[in-house]
């Protein structure tokens, strides 16, 4: 083997490693459901709702243990998706209060699409996930859009000693029947596939994640706060259809009305922080 042909194997499995280790902490489904929503809080040992009835359009979870904020101090950590408005959220905070098992929340939809026309004429298909981050002490969201086998994510932590966005993408190689685009920001994720027929159907799958720490380490005090909303549109064709009837047909994306106070007043407390962080890093 020639040095150069050395020196490319090297390359390419440096980057895979450090694809897996951005990966790490971003749920990587290999299989996906026609429709699917998810909600879940925890890890190790988690407590979730979920769905694959196509005619159920939201769930949500909820763990609460005391009041952050208040003198005692507590935890509380939120997660829900709802697919008629392409809306996933997932928030937490703690003040005073360690719990291992309770620093993470986590949400998911799965939807498939159906292109019209199907099989023949090319099409463009645009899928994107808005984001917004925010957190306080340390933190991690995360996030991941996918398209067929194509994935785009990144990974936002938040204080600590290495605070930043980072993104990645794997399995968007082109091919002589698609061609991938991919975004990776803190503003969101998209991924544009151009096809040379188009498919006769088309899963996706959006996630949002957080951790309160890093996701290996807990805080006593801090919050996260990460928000996803889906759009897709199609270029060629006719409007596509979905496997649930419900699914994007509320023009605006709505907070639920669950989301408590606390969680929303240090949120907006973390959303001002971090972005003054942020400033901090893009004047420097």
């Amino acid at each position: 083997m020639s040095l150069h042909s050395t020196i490319l194997s090297l390359l390419r499995v440096t980057a895979s490693l450090a694809t897996a280790a951005l990966l790490l902490h971003v749920e990587v489904s290999e299989a996906q459901n026609s429709h699917y929503l998810q909600a879940l809080y925890g890890q190790g040992f988690t407590v979730s709702d979920s769905t694959l009835d196509p005619e159920v359009d939201f769930v949500q979870v909820l763990y609460s243990n005391g009041i952050p904020g208040s003198p005692a101090g507590g935890r509380e950590i939120y997660a829900s998706v709802n697919s008629a408005s392409g809306l996933l959220e997932a928030r937490g905070a703690t003040s005073k209060k360690l719990d291992p098992n309770r620093t993470r929340g986590f949400t998911r939809l799965d939807q498939r699409m159906y292109p019209d026309p199907g099989g023949a004429s090319p099409i463009v298909v645009r899928v994107t996930l808005s984001l917004e981050s925010a957190g306080d002490g340390r933190a991690r969201n995360t996030a991941l859009l996918q398209v067929g086998p194509c994935r785009a994510f990144i990974t936002d932590d938040i204080g600590g000693t290495t605070p930043g966005v980072t993104p990645g993408s794997i399995d968007c190689n082109d091919t002589s029947g698609v061609d991938w685009t991919t975004t990776e920001s803190a503003e969101g994720l998209a991924i544009v596939a151009a096809y040379a027929a188009s498919p006769s159907t088309l899963l996706m799958q959006a996630q949002v994640s957080g951790y309160l720490g890093n996701g290996t380490t807990d805080i006593s005090t801090g919050s996260f706060s990460i928000s996803g909303t889906l759009h897709i549109e199609q270029l060629g064709g006719n409007a596509p259809t979905f496997q649930s009837d419900t699914f994007l047909t509320v023009p605006e994306p709505h907070s639920t009305g669950l989301a408590l106070a606390t969680i929303a007043a240090l949120g907006a407390i973390a959303r001002r922080r971090h972005a003054t962080a942020s400033q901090r890093r893009m004047r420097a």
